[in-house]
């Protein structure tokens, strides 16, 4: 798993690395580092990115914090969108998945 954290981004091939576990995970993980701020989460349409969210949200929603679902969108979008809250994008290459914090 450490394979898939790179320095600006966390990348693998969906589902065999970047798992609906592993989304889940890190929700809780990123609801853990942005204590008590609501974070927003946006996705591309690419296979997967529907699952992906869902149980990245959950996590953060599990965890204790307040999602803003923007659903599909770009990842400019996701940015503007991040002015006053932390912000995940889930998107992808060919074949990979990207989530960007």
């Amino acid at each position: 798993m450490e394979n898939l954290f790179k320095a600006y981004d966390i990348r693998g091939i969906y589902p065999s690395e970047i798992t609906l576990d592993f989304a889940y995970k890190l929700g809780r993980a990123v609801a853990m580092h942005f204590t008590n701020e609501t974070i927003v989460v946006g996705r591309d349409a690419r296979i997967g990115s529907d699952r992906l969210a869902e149980r990245l949200i959950a996590g953060i929603n599990d965890q204790g914090s307040n999602v803003i679902d923007i659903g599909l969108c770009s990842t400019p979008m996701l940015y503007f969108a991040t002015q006053q809250n932390p912000g995940v994008m889930i998107t992808a290459s060919h074949n990979l998945s990207l989530i960007h914090i």
